[in-house]
């Protein structure tokens, strides 16, 4: 377990600090929490951390400012990962799209990953987000062989791999809420999201 969270100290050393985790066969426990200074090296550096780790189960970037510069490959990384089981993403600020995030939920599901919890608060604070994130969580054969594949093979897929979207969602607990949602407080179990 490694906790540097609200350390305002740590600065942007908590990349090597998270880059050399990456390779701990025993690390499950993460705690970001509130870490600012952040820049595109850290997200490279917990991109790394969950693509290449075999035991992460517990990651908290709670407030942490690196969450907005999450890159499509953090989240390729999530989509396909066997370990990580509780994922907080919440953010103090304003928060960009969720797309690629409803993505990764997609994916790990249909790979059989561990992702189980999803924390974003302060992620929706209007209807059309809400509406985009459960829409994204449609994926094709086409999304996956974007994602996981070959990028050639997937520009050539017939239509029924392209517009057949499946929603695929294994949280068994999702919380979204803060004081700019529509969905203050609220947490939804997988029947609900899927309703």
């Amino acid at each position: 377990m490694i906790k540097v969270g609200n350390n305002s100290a740590m600065g942007k050393s908590v990349n090597a600090i998270i880059y050399n985790l990456a390779f701990s066969p025993k690390i499950k426990y993460i705690d970001l929490k509130g870490v600012t200074s952040t820049d595109a090296d850290t997200a490279e550096a917990l991109y790394k951390l969950v693509n290449i780790s075999g035991s992460v189960e517990f990651l908290n970037l709670d407030k942490s400012d690196v969450t907005i510069k999450l890159t499509e490959d953090f989240w390729k990384a999530v989509g396909q990962s066997k370990t990580l089981k509780y994922l907080n993403i919440s953010t103090a600020g304003v928060a960009p799209t969720s797309n690629l995030i409803a993505k990764a939920v997609s994916m790990n599901c249909k790979k059989q990953g561990a992702l189980k919890a999803l924390v974003m608060e302060n992620w929706f604070n209007n209807n059309s987000r809400w509406t985009a994130f459960q829409e994204h969580l449609k994926i094709s054969e086409q999304d996956h062989e974007y994602w996981y594949g070959d990028r050639n093979t997937a520009s050539k897929m017939v239509k029924e791999d392209v517009y057949n979207k499946v929603q695929y969602f294994g949280l068994e607990y999702f919380y979204v809420g803060g004081a700019r949602s529509n969905f203050s407080g609220q947490s939804f179990r997988p029947k609900q999201i899927l309703a």
